[in-house]
């Protein structure tokens, strides 16, 4: 199952569709409740996501502020995902029971709309199935070929060794905005395979963009009739997918990446220990 919603040209990753979906029904449940005893909480509602959202932000920028020294105003660009949940379901909840203290009035209805939100979201983040977070995936075996006309596997061509793989074309914004992104972590992380797998365009197009932009990336396959996207249900680009040396699909970040939410996921998939030491031709 694709882990995107696609709505017409637009993708949403699910597990934002399920925040969303958190979000409205909590406020839904609260307000309602809320009406029932005669009182108002478009205020506390209106809050509460806020400061959730804020203190998750806000956390993942400390954690990973080395990625935010160079440029940070990034740090408030949101589109790289970068988001640590658990401070932010903590601030919700800190959020709900310091209004009640002062409205003892909203207890029941903030409780009771803060706690759905937090079970909606916790079934989207804990990989139920119906979200498509499926632990079996692997890379499948296409035959893709490289910029010397050489076919590959790409099941084979990414075994051994944990990997990126990263599902590009030059029309897509944000996908050339996260390249010098990921090209450097191909030169930090020389134990990881970077692999750029461009979807649709012909090998001239593809060299026209790695010439006009400077762009060294060691591995490029081309995938013109845009079979890895639809074998993974990924319709949205960019797609990356995080794999595991024996091919697993570990996870699958759909939209831009910044070096802090690279960072993450390459710290999920690799060992504690592991050091940028290899080299991989």
């Amino acid at each position: 199952m694709s882990q995107t919603l696609q709505v017409g040209p637009f993708a949403l990753p699910w597990t934002v569709a399920a925040t969303i979906l958190a979000i409205l029904a909590g406020t839904a449940l609260a307000g309602l409740l809320g009406r029932r005893r005669g009182i108002a909480l478009d205020t506390p509602t209106l809050v509460i996501p806020i400061a959730a959202f804020v203190i998750a932000r806000l956390a993942f920028v400390l954690r990973f502020h080395d990625s935010y020294i160079q440029q940070p105003l990034s740090a408030i660009d949101i589109r790289d995902g970068g988001w640590m949940p658990m401070a932010g379901l903590a601030a919700a909840w800190v959020t709900a029971l310091a209004w009640s203290w002062r409205a003892p009035v909203a207890r029941v209805p903030l409780a009771a709309g803060t706690a759905l939100a937090s079970a909606i979201w916790a079934a989207a983040a804990f990989g139920a199935p119906w979200l498509g977070n499926s632990n079996d995936q692997r890379v499948p075996g296409l035959t893709l070929s490289t910029l010397q006309g050489e076919a590959v596997q790409l099941d084979q061509f990414v075994a051994g060794r944990p990997a990126v793989v990263n599902l590009w074309a030059g029309w897509c914004p944000p996908c050339l905005r996260e390249m010098p992104v990921l090209q450097e972590a191909q030169a930090r992380y020389q134990q990881v395979r970077f692999v750029f797998v461009n979807q649709g365009e012909s090998l001239e197009k593809v060299r026209q963009h790695l010439s006009r932009r400077g762009w060294q990336l060691e591995r490029v396959l081309l995938d013109p009739g845009l079979t890895l996207g639809a074998q993974l249900r990924q319709a949205a680009l960019p797609t990356t997918l995080f794999v595991d040396a024996h091919g697993r699909v570990e996870a699958v970040r759909t939209g831009e990446l910044s070096r802090a939410t690279l960072a993450e996921r390459l710290a999920s998939l690799l060992p504690p220990s592991s050091t940028a030491s290899s080299h991989e031709p």
